[in-house]
């Protein structure tokens, strides 16, 4: 399945089917706020920020499901940041 093209689209796709196969996984970052603070969208634009990725986190007892979850919705991924950011 391909991602869909609007950011905060997909960050709720992908966290309603990691939900239905029992992972927890949460929205971080520019796109957190464009979905809980609705009332603060506009200073993405008055800033002139745009959406460039979706950061999510979940729990460490996640990380294989995780891992195996994202390879099979498509994503690649970037070994250097799953891994250092998993651990910590």
């Amino acid at each position: 399945m391909d991602p869909l093209p609007d950011f905060i689209q997909e960050a709720m796709r992908v966290v309603k089917l990691a939900e239905k196969r029992g992972l927890i996984l949460r929205v971080m970052g520019a796109c957190a706020v464009k979905l809980h603070c609705p009332k603060c969208r506009h200073l993405h634009k008055q800033l002139g920020r745009d959406l460039t990725d979706i950061d999510f986190v979940s729990y460490s007892r996640f990380e294989p499901a995780i891992e195996k979850f994202f390879k099979d919705l498509g994503y690649k991924p970037r070994e250097y940041i799953f891994k250092d950011w998993a651990r910590r």
